[in-house]
């Protein structure tokens, strides 16, 4: 196996999967022989071909396999000191030299493919490569463009038929009929006629911001023409850009134009221009989209191409306009029915188009890199994504994964086999539209077909950092973007990380009165929005001038006359191939072998990930994903700003101020306070900013999240609030509930409650500060006053489940009386469950469209962002397999992020939690002044805090060790450090356990419970511990290690006690699951291992024993005289709740966590 694919002398397309040593499974791509030159004692020996190589592209080392030439080759192999010799036919034909890691490599050298560097295509030119080059045009007209001789540069090499299916085409074009409507008239000259639409808004934006796309299609040539808009209502400006463009290209005017009298087409401003410039103006009449069919049937044909495309390539819907460039540069050289015998491209620029440049959309490509701009002995390419072809140079444009940059060069080679996006999601980027009595097809007068439109791509209107914008006051115009052409940059950047400049301020103006209103220009940055704030009033403090704002560049017009060779200076073309630092270097290099950490923070560095992986991830990681930093920078800044001020200096500032923008907007929009002065009977309460990286469940970073959280504990109670109780769900209640789904096969999704507490009304007036850095948004003098609950309010968790409980039950769900955090909806055979933590909410039901019910209703009262089906809960990875009825729950992201905390991420591994019959106690603090000065410099609490939540989710097998290192956080001393640390090492090899619940064909009841103690077990007190497990299907939904109240006098006794804490769950969960809608028609069995104990619960037995018991003990054998619970014996050996007991040995830890479910 090679990952070096010029090696190979022969080649065919193979998929095998590989499992390396770390159990990640890679795929090989192609199947062939290498050439290789041995030498032997210094001496070149008979030349050989090594058959059946793999080519693994992910693969680090080239590897092979010996076992293989002894069985399948008849070799024989000896090792001798440190040489290997490899004979064959009694010839020895090579050798290999042993390293001091034991390694072997090959004496010799691979004789590579020359001819491969000299490549353009891995694939037969064929009809059907010249297909997929087209953008899937289709097969008739691949056939007419070689037969009519319609554009030069075609090469077909193959006589085979193209295959009738073609997967990417059905996805991207798959449609029912149309409605058949005959054209009657068609321009017989350029610009007579102009047909636009406006197409959008589409379900993603790009990564400037781009959400609609308009089209100019002219009647004679079919010629297209396209730019993108961020809003509908730029629609005017893109078309006056337009007619500047080809106008100014033909030495024509526009002479009418048609569209669908779209709002976004009637402003009176247009109106005036049309008529200034003599435009005529025809509109479609109500509901009858096919008066526009040219338009209609472009923007089809565009959203079926690029979908097409996107599948294929794997890329994720972000990168929609690309396509769209591509596919427009690709249909303006393709025929079309309406335009006999030429293409648009040769009506609109006079010229037969040459499409020898050619490549297919989104495959792998290697772009050279010159020598200037590398060291010695580094790599000659670069491996990037083809994106398509630059309109004002002579090559192809790049997506670098690495840099996150586009790159323009025409030194690439291709491998049109290979497409290296990982977005394995099918792209859908069709446009919900209200029903119509017909398709929109074509409009009457003008023949129709689905090649009839054809594109140029236009200049993007102006840029702005993709930033929300502040929105505009009612009833005012949105304002249009001035177009300013300018020449293009070699290189664009994916991340708009660079704010615009700042704009000159208002002069101060005096009032005795000040009044805030709302001001009309939007907001387009962070700094924008504190130097032109949404809010203006006389009397604003201005603290200094800024310079004027400028347009932000923007390309030239489109020009297709044949291109031009550009020349570059060496600074500039250093500036578009050498975009990393010596970090960036080496973080590209582990990239390509596999071992790559692409977090820009210190969470990350255990996630490995190989090149086919990375595009996604790159594009996915962060927001604008562009540093890569290095150990000494996560180190020195940790992952996460503590406060404002620590933002300052950051290599990722930037995205935390773009984080607190948002969150202040959408306090603005929400009208979640209003700007007052503070009167004089009140006092404020502070707010401050937390700042969060929200992962995704593979731990990598999905996007900045900044809160701004009032400092409720300055709040007077009476005053500023009264009752502050919010339930939250128990652990318990949910992985009960994640269990049924499991079982019963049932859906699962989550839904995020966007700002949730400020959804909660407030009976109380409370002020607060204004936030830091935007002290200057509303002035001095002015506070906050509160209208809805925010973060950090004493009432804000009440008010918000208040709001919620009131909006479910209007929805007819029930709120369940054993936890108030769960809402279920039983009818007929439906049954809902929602559990919600905060703002998490998880729907359970039977079918999708019971959730898309809930959804919609939802949505009627909230905000809400889909996270589709559940894979990430409360820090907890939730993965599936639904065949099997298979649902797990990890966290080992959570122990690496506590790994790393703690710095063991580099520890060595132990197999228990704690040394077999280890037992901690006080005797072990700190006994002198040495002892004490080292534990103050430990981290005790801090350890054995984060360690709390993982045995509370997700691992019941660390639930002792946990409980009994909590007892000791107010005097550790290092002897409690050291089993704190045994613990983490333990943590470090079983991190990629998982609590897994299937069905379990030996469990007649829906759930099991078992009870243990252990008498005496606390050294300092002789306290007993009881242990309880309680398991649905295969795993433990709910666990306890307790140190009893009391001291117990015998064995009978600690059982008897754990019995009645287990008993307390088994009815708690019997109650919980009857208001599920769950019936039981029988006892819950109750196992324990002591006889004596279970006696005692069924009668009075034992009386000596436990005569001196209280009252509430016996509460047990009335549930079990009632018959809810059956009390039965388990052998030690076979009870799961025994290590909530006590420290165990290596075998039986191992046997414990198969019990509890646990695997890896």
């Amino acid at each position: 196996m090679t990952p070096h694919r010029h090696w190979f002398n022969t080649y065919t397309p193979n998929h095998t999967p590989i499992q390396l040593a770390n159990n990640q499974i890679i795929y090989s791509v192609g199947l062939g022989s290498v050439r290789f030159q041995p030498v032997i004692n210094g001496k070149p020996g008979r030349l050989l071909e090594f058959e059946r190589v793999l080519h693994v592209p992910d693969l680090r080392n080239n590897l092979l396999s010996v076992l293989y030439l002894t069985r399948a080759k008849s070799y024989i192999v000896t090792i001798q000191h440190d040489q290997i010799f490899f004979k064959h036919n009694g010839a020895l034909l090579f050798t290999a030299a042993i390293n001091s890691n034991n390694a072997a490599s090959i004496n010799g050298q691979v004789v590579p493919m020359t001819q491969f560097s000299g490549m353009v295509s891995t694939c037969p030119l064929d009809l059907t490569l010249w297909h997929r080059r087209f953008a899937h045009l289709n097969h008739g007209d691949v056939k007419k463009l070689i037969q009519e001789d319609l554009v030069k540069g075609i090469v077909v090499k193959s006589k085979d038929l193209p295959d009738p299916i073609c997967e990417p085409c059905i996805a991207g074009k798959q449609h029912r009929s149309n409605v058949s409507k005959l054209a009657s008239h068609h321009a017989s000259g350029l610009l007579e006629l102009v047909h636009s639409d406006v197409h959008g808004p589409l379900p993603v934006q790009t990564q400037h911001g781009y959400h609609y796309w308009i089209t100019f299609i002219d009647d004679h040539s079919r010629h297209w023409a396209v730019m993108p808009l961020k809003k509908k209502s730029d629609a005017f400006a893109a078309f006056k850009h337009f007619k500047a463009y080809a106008e100014n290209q033909l030495n024509l005017k526009i002479k009418a134009t048609r569209d669908d009298k779209g709002g976004e087409y009637m402003p009176r401003e247009w109106d005036q221009f049309c008529n200034s410039e003599g435009i005529h103006r025809q509109h479609t009449i109500r509901a009858e989209p096919h008066q526009n069919g040219v338009a209609e049937r472009a923007n089809r044909t565009l959203v079926e191409g690029i979908t097409t495309m996107l599948n294929e390539a794997h890329l994720p819907a972000t990168f929609w306009w690309d396509a769209v460039a591509a596919f427009v540069h690709v249909h303006n050289r393709s025929p079309t029915s309406a335009v006999q015998g030429k293409t648009p491209f040769e009506l609109w620029h006079k010229s037969k188009p040459d499409v020898s440049h050619f490549r297919v959309f989104g495959c792998t490509s290697y772009v050279h890199v010159k020598k200037d701009l590398r060291r010695q002995l580094e790599s000659h390419t670069q491996k990037c994504v083809f994106l398509g072809y630059p309109a004002h140079f002579k090559g192809w444009t790049f997506w670098n994964p690495i840099t996150c940059k586009e790159v323009i060069t025409d030194s690439a080679q291709f491998d049109e086999r290979v497409f290296p996006g990982n977005s394995r999601t099918p792209v859908d980027l069709q446009v919900p539209s209200p029903p119509e009595t017909s398709d929109p097809i074509e409009q009457v007068g003008v023949e129709s077909n689905s090649d009839d439109d054809d594109t140029v791509p236009l200049p993007p209107l102006p840029d702005s950092p993709a930033t929300p914008t502040m929105p505009p006051p009612q009833n005012s115009p949105p304002p249009v973007t001035p177009v300013t052409p300018a020449h293009p940059s070699t290189k664009r950047e994916r991340s708009p990380s660079d704010l615009p400049p700042e704009s000159p301020k208002k002069p101060k103006v005096q009032s005795s009165a000040p009044e805030w209103r709302p001001r009309s220009r939007p907001l387009t940055s962070f700094r924008d929005a504190l130097i032109n704030p949404l809010m203006d009033y006389p009397g604003r403090r201005i603290p200094r001038p800024a310079p004027e704002i400028h347009p932000a560049p923007q390309p030239a017009p489109v020009s297709e006359t044949e291109p031009v060779q550009v020349q570059q200076s060496d600074e500039e073309d250093r500036d578009e191939l050498d975009l990393m630092s010596e970090d960036e270097m080496q973080a590209e290099a582990l990239m390509f072998t596999g071992l790559m950490d692409f977090g820009a923070n210190a969470g990350l560095e255990d996630q490995y990930i190989a090149f086919e992986d990375a595009f996604d991830y790159v594009l996915k990681s962060t927001n604008h994903f562009q540093h890569v930093f290095s150990a000494e920078v996560r180190k020195q800044y940790g992952p996460e700003p503590y406060q404002w001020k620590d933002i300052r200096g950051r290599p990722d500032a930037h995205l935390w101020e773009q984080a607190a923008m948002e969150e202040f907007i959408s306090l603005v929009e929400n009208g979640t306070f209003t700007p007052v002065r503070l009167p004089s009977d009140r006092k404020t309460i502070g707010c401050r900013w937390v700042f969060k990286l929200k992962r995704k469940a593979d731990g990598s970073v999905d996007r900045y999240k900044a809160r701004l959280v009032a400092k409720g504990f300055s709040q007077h109670p009476g005053l500023e609030f009264s009752q502050v109780f919010a339930p939250t769900a128990k652990w318990a209640a949910l992985r009960a509930i994640l269990a049924l789904a499991a079982l019963e096969d049932l859906e699962l999704y989550s839904i995020d409650i966007s700002t949730a507490f400020l959804n909660g009304d407030l009976d109380h007036d409370v002020y607060m500060d204004q936030p830091e850095g935007f002290e200057e948004y509303y002035g001095a003098g002015f506070v906050l006053k509160l209208v809805k609950a925010i973060y950090g309010l004493k009432q804000a968790g009440r008010q918000w489940h208040k709001k919620l409980d009131s909006v479910l039950k209007g929805m007819g769900f029930t709120l369940v009386r054993c936890d108030n955090s769960i809402w279920v909806y039983r009818r007929e055979d439906v049954r809902i469950i929602i559990p919600v933590y905060v703002d998490d909410m998880t729907i359970a039901a039977k079918s999708k469209d019971q959730y898309l019910f809930v959804k919609e209703e939802l949505e009627k009262h909230f905000k809400l962002h889909d996270l589709g089906p559940t894979s990430f809960l409360l820090g907890v990875r939730v993965e599936r397999d639904r065949s099997k009825r298979l649902l797990s729950l990890s966290q080992r992201q959570y122990i690496i992020d506590i790994l790393e905390r703690f710095e063991m991420s580099n520890c060595t591994t132990v197999t228990t939690p704690l040394p077999d019959g280890h037992r901690l106690s006080k005797a072990m603090a700190p006994k002198d002044a040495e002892e004490i000065a080292f534990m103050k410099t430990v981290p005790y609490r801090q350890l054995v805090g984060a360690l709390m939540y993982l045995a509370v989710a997700t691992r019941p097998d660390i639930s002792y060790a946990v409980g009994v290192l909590a007892r000791f956080s107010s005097n550790p001393g290092p002897g409690h450090w050291k089993a704190a640390k045994h613990l983490c090492r333990y943590l470090q090899g079983t991190k990629d356990m998982k609590l897994t619940y299937a069905p379990d064909p030996y469990a007649p009841e829906l759930f099991t419970t078992f009870s243990d103690a252990d008498h005496g077990g606390d050294e300092d007190n002789r306290r007993s511990t009881s242990g309880m497990v309680v398991k649905m299907g295969t795993g433990a939904i709910s666990w306890a290690s307790r140190l009893q109240t009391i001291v117990t006098l015998s064995t009978t006794e600690a059982e008897y006690i754990s019995a009645v804490q287990s008993g307390q769950e088994i009815i708690w969960l019997r109650n919980l699951l009857s208001e599920f809608g769950y019936e039981f028609t029988g006892p819950s069995t109750l196992y324990v291992d002591n006889q004596s104990a279970l006696a005692v619960a069924r009668n009075p037995e034992h009386h000596g024993r436990m005569k001196h018991l209280d009252l509430r003990h016996y509460w047990l054998r009335d549930v079990v005289e009632a018959g809810d619970i059956d009390i039965k014996y388990l052998p030690t050996k076979s009870m799961p709740a025994d290590i909530m007991t006590k420290a165990l040995g290596r075998l039986k830890v191992v046997e414990m966590r198969g019990m509890l479910g646990l695997y890896d």
